[in-house]
This record gives C-alpha cells, sequence and structure tokens, in this order.
C-alpha cells in the first residue's frame, strides 16, 4: 500500500510543472492538508520556485550583465519615437486636410522681367552650410523660429517617458525590442535616475553632436553617456514568445 502511495506521489509531484501558478494555489487551497502533507509541501515548493523564478523576470535579475546590442537599441528608440509622435503626426494631418478642403482658388500669374545681367552661379550645397554654420545671425533665427517646437517636443516626451521607465523600465518599443532599463545594481530605476536619464540623453546627444549615444557601442558594458551619468544600463529581457514554455505560464 505504501508503495502505491509514493508512487501516486510522485505522479502527483510530476504533474505540478504541467500546472499553471492560478492552478497551483487552486490545489494548494483544497488538497488535504491532513491526508496528504507531502503533496501540500510539493505544492508549496513549486509555488515557491515559480513566483522566485517570476519575481527575478520582473526586476530584470535574470538578465544579468548581457547588455543590450546596438541594433536592438536603434530599433526600440525608433518604435518608442513613433509611438510617442502618432498622435501629433495623426492632429497635423487633420489639421492639413482641413486647410486644404477650405482653400480658395490662385489669382493672378507672374510676369518674367528680363536679367540686366550674365546669369549668376548657383552655390554649391558644401558652401551654403558652411555659410550658415559661419553666420550666427542666421543660426540664431533658427532658434527663435524652431526652438520653441522643440522645447514643447521634449516636454511632451518626458511627460510620455519618465513615468513609464520608473513604472516598468521599459517604453512599448522598448517592450517590443526585448529591451528593459535597470539600475546599475540591477534593480528597477527611481523618477529620479529616469529624469536625469531622459533629460541627459538631450544636452548631452546636442552638445556631443551624438557621439554620446554612439559610445554604447564601444563601451565595455554597452552604456551610453547619459546611462552613466544617470547609473543606468540597457539589457537584453526575453519576450514572451522567447520564453521557456514554464515561465509563460506566469502570463496565462
Amino acid at each position: 500500500m505504501s508503495k502505491e502511495n509514493g508512487s501516486s506521489d510522485r505522479a502527483f509531484t510530476d504533474s505540478l510543472g504541467e500546472m499553471s501558478l492560478s492552478e497551483l494555489q487552486d490545489v494548494f487551497g483544497h488538497l488535504d492538508r491532513d491526508r496528504y502533507p507531502e503533496r501540500i509541501e510539493a505544492v508549496r515548493q513549486e509555488m515557491q520556485s515559480r513566483i522566485e523564478a517570476l519575481g527575478d523576470y520582473r526586476t530584470g535579475e535574470d538578465a544579468g550583465d548581457e547588455a543590450a546590442g546596438a541594433g536592438r537599441r536603434l530599433w526600440g528608440s525608433i518604435l518608442d519615437v513613433f509611438v510617442s509622435l502618432f498622435p501629433l503626426v495623426l492632429y497635423t494631418g487633420i489639421q492639413m486636410l482641413a486647410a486644404s478642403s477650405g482653400g480658395g482658388g490662385r489669382g493672378g500669374g507672374r510676369g518674367r522681367g528680363g536679367r540686366g545681367g550674365p546669369p549668376q552661379e548657383e552655390e554649391s550645397v558644401f558652401d551654403q552650410v558652411v555659410a550658415y554654420l559661419t553666420s550666427p545671425e542666421a543660426i540664431w533665427d533658427t532658434v527663435a523660429t524652431y526652438g520653441p517646437y522643440v522645447l514643447a517636443f521634449i516636454a511632451y516626451r518626458a511627460i510620455f517617458v519618465i513615468p513609464q521607465l520608473a513604472k516598468s523600465g521599459w517604453l512599448p518599443g522598448m517592450k517590443e525590442a526585448g529591451l528593459r532599463v535597470v539600475s546599475k545594481s540591477g534593480t528597477n530605476i527611481t523618477v529620479r535616475q529616469a529624469g536625469i536619464r531622459f533629460l541627459s540623453a538631450y544636452v548631452l546627444g546636442f552638445l556631443t553632436l551624438g557621439i554620446g549615444h554612439l559610445s554604447a557601442l564601444w563601451d565595455r558594458g554597452g552604456r551610453a553617456l547619459h546611462d552613466r551619468l544617470a547609473a543606468t544600463r540597457v539589457v537584453r529581457v526575453q519576450r514572451r514568445w522567447e520564453m521557456p514554455a514554464e515561465q509563460r505560464l506566469f502570463e496565462d
């Protein structure tokens, strides 16, 4: 009789690996503790190991020191910019359609006058760029014209980015690309770290002409300058379809 009970307990223990976490909780709540103490302990241990594994996955501790690749980071950034800009693009498109539908006809024609002298040679693109960069007035006019729009865009993205990074460590595009921002020790980042990382990414990117972002290519830990300033790092995490079957049970 004891051999039959032992084989039955082993079969029961083997079946626990095929159950989801909710099913294990249901078994743990309904199983007779006095009659099946060994099974209760087996269910408890299985639940504990599942919860510990889930906690490691959620906090990014199981990511180890695997830094995210540059291509993956670029893809995640492109997706995030697209997601954050989509409402603005949609609004602008609606305004343009409304303006075009209310436009009137064109009146008047243009006449051509004679040219009093020989045709002048047009400046090359390189000459135009050099002339622009060496003209403080032209640069200031550009800043005065487009500066408010750039600041408004940065403020808009800050509202979108900082709370999400502080809460989960990823943005929609980062999650799709399998990326997560964690602290240097591997824990969740704080609101302060998220703010420093966000603002320094723009400031350092402007001051270094993008080299601050490219530094992740040759940095040993794959960290850009704004990651070092905020004491953060971008790590590779598994997406749902990349998880093993037992880990996907947590998502069911």
